[in-house]
């Protein structure tokens, strides 16, 4: 086998690096389309977004203010009830970009929630 240069192999871990990104990336799903608005449920749906953008400061699991990022351990947001009973607050919080700290949920997550809202919040 051939010995590489130094600048081969700086472009080849280069290389593996764009890869392994590409990889993660399309494995978050960003190219899935939103559900249809009239289908969603919190099985279905709105347990995965939970799950995806609020359980690590909202699990119930969680103990101390330090662990939880300053969320009171009142709002856990582990179950259909616990969820149903905060969704308007929730919903506020997501579409004023305050939550989950530093944002990033993708529009079609929000929508997937405020789409739940409306459907008068099915569990299944």
């Amino acid at each position: 086998m051939p010995q590489l240069s130094k600048t081969q192999r700086h472009r080849l871990v280069a290389l593996a690096l764009a890869l392994a990104l590409a990889l993660l990336v399309s494995a978050c799903g960003g190219d899935e389309p939103c559900p249809e608005p009239s289908t969603v449920s919190y099985r279905a749906h709105v347990q995965f977004v939970m799950s995806r953008h609020c359980l690590s400061c909202h699990d119930v699991a969680l103990k101390g203010l330090g662990v939880r990022n300053q969320a009171p351990e009142s709002h856990n947001y582990n179950t259909y009830s616990e969820v149903f009973a905060r969704a308007d607050d929730i919903q506020r919080r997501l579409s004023a970009g305050d939550m989950p700290p530093g944002g990033g949920v993708p529009s079609c997550d929000k929508q997937t929630f405020a789409s739940w809202i409306t459907n008068g919040k099915p569990e299944r």
